[in-house]
Formats: C-alpha cells, structure tokens, sequence
C-alpha cells in the first residue's frame, strides 16, 4: 500500500521517496569467511545494537579474505549498514577509520547525500513507523524472516526536506554523542581496572579463590509468588543488550529465578569464552531476579563489589572456564557453578568508585537509548 502525506506534511515539503531512488543497495557475501584473531573486521549482524555498531561483536579476517569479501562493496564511513535476515529492523552506521567487510547476512545502503542525511535515515529506520513497515513486508521463510533485497529499493519513505533531515538529526545524534562518549570512557575505565587485576599478578604474594571472596547465593522462587507487579529481570539477553534488566510482569515469568536483595557479581555459566560478568545493585523499589544461568556471586564481608567484578574478569579465568566447557555444540558449552567457584584469582587493589561509575554510565546510556527512542517517535515517527 502506497504511503500517503499528511496535509501538514505536504505543506512543509515532504515527499514520499523509493529507498533505491535515495542510494545504491549492496548485499554482503553468502558464504562465510575465516575468522581470526586481528586484521580487518568482518562485520556480525550481532555488532548492530541500538542503532550502534558494536565492533566487539564482530571477528576479523585476513587480507586476502578482506580483498575478496570487498570486491562488490568496501563499507565506508557513513554508509547505513543493516540485517536483512533475522534480527530484523537492526541498523547502524559505518564509522569512520575502519576496514571492514559486510558479513553474511548484511546488506549496505550508501545513500546520495544530496537527497537524504545519513544520520536522519539512521533514525528513520530505528523509527517505530518503519519498524512497523518492515514487518509487513518481509517475507517469512521456514527458518527465518527476510528482507527481499530485490524489493527493497520499490520500498517507500516518507522523509521531510534535507534542511529538515540536517537538523533532526543533529538532535537526535547529540544524544547519541553523549552515549558514544559514556561509552568511550566506560571502555577506558574498564580497560584500566583490566590492567591493575594485571598488575596484581604480578606483585600478589599467591591465589585465592573466588569462592574465597563471595557466597554463592542460591535462593530461588518463581517471580509471581513474590508479587503480582512487574519485577526486574536479569537475564541474559538483558545483559547482551545493554546490561541494564528488563522490567517484565513476573506472572509472564514462567519459570524459577534466583532472589536478587544485595549487591551482587552475576557470573554466566553459557559460553565461557564470551563472558559474561554483571556488578548489580537490586533496586530498592522493585524486586529483582536473575536468571539461573548465572551464579550469584554476593561479596564477603570486606570484599567491595568493584573488587569481586574486577578479580572475575580475570582473563586467566575465562581461559581456564573455556577448558572446562562442556556442552554437545560450540554454541551452548556450559561450566559449573563449582567450576566458577574454584577459579584462582588474585585480589586486585581497585577503588570502588571508578566500578561504581562504570556502573552509572552503563545505567545511564540506557536511559539515554530510552531518551532517543521517545524523541524519534516525536520528530520521526
């Protein structure tokens, strides 16, 4: 169904547009390179979060890789990088200074900055209206969902004039800024306590273990015995998509979860080699669970909650973690809580205000995501 204007819109200059009338399309390759430890990123619809290219997320490729996974397109800074199948509706920009390849599964839009802003058709996409717009169209397959690249560029958009587009979305990118800035400094701050656990290695007299500075808090319940209100859920994908729990109704959470009442490091027994190591403070006004993937982890008596977080980071515990690994795929290796229990640490002299601040900024971005999301349905849609 073809879009229509709005009487206002037409009045201030709105058009309706053909995605590929705006840009050239480009598809990334159908097979899957090998991926290495350096060299240049292939880049994972899984590095699409939140409108923003998380490169961690992403594995890297040789040169010769590179050269060939590039031949139709090199991802340049400002081209809107996109999942045409599954995780549907993700999006991000390419940034500047990077050498990368589309991975499977991405597809590329380099707009004609003549006709639209790049960062305005970033928040157009995130937008709840094309959200929408992309759900009616894909097509459903047996597996998975899919944009048809073949139709996308017939696929309509209703955009204002460019001047229009320049300055909605400098509003909107001011508070992507700041979330990029939070995230630079969270980045640097961790990196710093990374190193200080380093450091400690290397001037600790000997080893305790984890379980030498925390109890293992197993209490659990279903969450709608506790109450009939919506409850804060840790969970994994919570984690993965920001840190910051996700507030469900608990009788929509049908299964037992782990009481959260104190400060707690939540250590994932999925996957050591992709860790996962949470510092939670439960709120106060709502009560809190957390899925039993994790081990509940709350800190001794004289053991700051930075300090537990910071000593579980440990790189020698997640390789030893990934030696004990089991599980019938690489996808769903799992350790034990003893297994965590038992991991040597050593105690790292870290100030607990620079792990509250990583804290509060990780709190804080999300709040700003929060923030973006109710001013692009506002100015967009």
């Amino acid at each position: 169904m073809a879009l229509e204007l709005t009487e206002e819109q037409k009045a201030a200059g709105w058009q309706v547009h053909n995605i590929g009338d705006l840009g050239e399309i480009f598809d990334g390759p159908h097979a899957t390179a090998k991926k290495l430890e350096h060299g240049p990123y292939y880049l994972s619809i899984s590095s699409l979060v939140d409108g923003r290219l998380i490169l961690s997320e992403s594995a890297h490729i040789s040169e010769e890789d590179y050269s060939k996974w590039t031949r139709r397109v090199t991802p340049q800074a400002g081209d809107l990088l996109f999942s045409y199948e599954t995780k549907l509706g993700s999006v991000a920009l390419m940034p500047e200074g990077i050498r990368a390849s589309l991975g499977r599964r991405m597809g590329l839009i380099r707009f004609d900055t003549e006709k639209a802003d790049n960062r305005y058709m970033l928040y157009k996409w995130l937008s709840l209206g094309f959200q929408t717009y992309i759900e009616q169209n894909k097509i459903s397959g047996a597996t998975v969902d899919r944009i048809p690249l073949t139709e996308l560029g017939k696929w309509e958009v209703v955009l204002p004039p460019l001047a229009e587009q320049k300055r909605i979305a400098e509003i909107l990118g001011s508070v992507d800024d700041k979330i990029e800035a939070n995230s630079r400094l969270i980045e640097k701050l961790t990196r710093l306590i990374d190193l200080q656990v380093e450091q400690a290695h290397r001037t600790a007299s000997g080893t305790l273990k984890i379980s030498d500075l925390a109890v293992h808090s197993k209490a659990q319940i279903l969450p709608s015995k506790s109450t009939d209100a919506s409850v804060l859920h840790y969970s994994l994908p919570a984690f993965d998509l920001g840190m910051v729990a996700a507030e469900e109704e608990a009788e929509a959470i049908l299964s037992n979860k782990f009481i959260l009442s104190e400060p707690a490091v939540l250590f994932s027994k999925l996957n050591p080699g992709t860790p996962r190591i949470w510092m939670v403070e439960p709120a106060q006004e709502k009560y809190s669970f957390a899925s039993t993937e994790f081990v509940v982890l709350q800190p001794k008596e004289g053991i700051g909650l930075g300090t537990l977080w910071a000593a579980c980071r440990d790189s020698r515990v997640t390789r030893r973690l990934i030696e004990l690994a089991r599980g019938t795929s690489t996808s769903h290796q799992r350790v034990s809580p003893q297994d965590i229990l038992d991991s040597e640490v050593v105690l790292p002299d870290i100030p607990e205000a620079e792990a509250e601040l990583i804290r509060q900024l990780i709190v804080q971005n999300n709040s700003l995501v929060k923030t973006r999301y109710l001013l692009i349905r506002h100015l967009i849609g």
